[in-house]
């Protein structure tokens, strides 16, 4: 299949006094034709692994298939977002960059306007293994773990009281610590070994990853500093996979301003912004590329739960938002 410039370039030019997209025929929708602004070159539209790049190709097709967009409309379908945000970030690194990007993330139809950083961890917490005929004289790696855990919670508190951004101010516990995983012993008659402590933390824009880090290295230090066992034998602590900043984004940026125009054209109400509690591969467009942009998608439910699902009519809803901003954004050449 021919990549969206191609389409753009190849497209037949269909005359028509007043286009209508036909994503909702029931329903026509003004397509203004705006001449072409070169400092608007390109516009990118991030999906992940599990979205449905047809979906949005309608978006970019009902515009094409009226009047060729004046400039450059690339889909990418990244491998992740979870993990570590990377496939976006390649994308960038292999020369795909753009003025405008839009990531079909589902946030209830409305403009992303921060993401808090996020950390990942481990912690590994030693134990003397004994049978348990003589449980008393060995040490539970288990047991050892919840004094760590309780100060990281303490950590989480205070982290969640200081220095709140303007963004964040109206929010009730932004910040979250996560103990996602823990992995302990061998069978029931052994006292454990060791533990493993896998954790998340988030943090404010503005702050940066080694900060936060030597916080929580402090912290786990701290606590073992506390307990006799744990002072000789300190738990050890690494990071690994996520490491990523947060980022605050304008209001008054033309990418969010267009989009916004397009929502309330649509529904006839302006939409509603999002600080996010929570992370996306926007910021790898954020902080090493010179795209500004937004996640704009479908209303959601369950989101990471056994029932995940989005609702169909949003999903054209926010296509059809994405077939304006193109219009817009870009211009169509007659």
């Amino acid at each position: 299949m021919p990549e969206p410039a191609e389409r753009a370039r190849d497209a037949p030019r269909v005359p028509a006094p007043v286009p209508v997209s036909p994503l909702s025929p029931a329903r026509p929708i003004a397509i203004r034709p705006r001449p072409a602004r070169p400092r608007r070159c390109a516009v990118i539209m991030t999906l992940h692994a599990g979205d449905d790049p047809a979906l949005w190709r309608v978006a970019v097709d009902s515009v094409l298939a009226q009047r060729v967009a004046a400039a450059r409309v690339e889909i990418q379908s990244v491998v992740e977002e979870e993990s570590t945000g990377n496939g976006a970030l390649m994308t960038f690194l292999k020369g795909h960059t753009a003025d405008a990007v839009l990531i079909p993330e589902p946030e209830e139809e409305m403009l992303v306007r921060a993401n808090v950083g996020t950390l990942w961890f481990e912690i590994e917490v030693r134990g003397k293994p004994v049978h348990v005929l003589s449980a008393p004289a060995g040490t539970n790696a288990i047991e050892k773990s919840f004094p760590v855990i309780q100060a990281l919670r303490d950590l989480e508190a205070e982290m969640n009281v200081e220095n709140v951004p303007a963004a964040y101010a109206g929010l009730n516990h932004p910040l979250n610590l996560n103990i996602g995983i823990f992995a302990a012993g061998d069978w029931p008659s052994t006292v454990p070994a060791q533990a493993e402590i896998h954790g998340r933390m988030s943090y404010f824009p503005g702050t940066a990853f080694a900060e936060v880090a030597a916080r929580i290295e402090a912290t786990v230090a701290e606590a073992a500093a506390g307990d006799d066992w744990l002072r000789e034998y300190p738990p050890e602590v690494s990071f690994y996979g996520f490491r990523s900043d947060g980022h605050t984004v304008s209001a008054e940026q033309p990418v969010l301003q267009t989009l916004a125009d397009c929502h309330q054209r649509l529904t006839g109400e302006p939409p509603a912004e999002y600080i996010s509690t929570c992370t996306t591969d926007l910021r790898a467009f954020h902080h090493f590329g010179r795209a500004r942009g937004t996640c704009y998608g479908p209303v959601s439910e369950s989101i990471h739960g056994v029932d995940e699902r989005v609702r169909i009519d949003s999903v054209m809803q926010t296509a059809k938002a994405y077939a304006l901003f193109l219009s817009e954004w870009c211009g169509l050449s007659e």
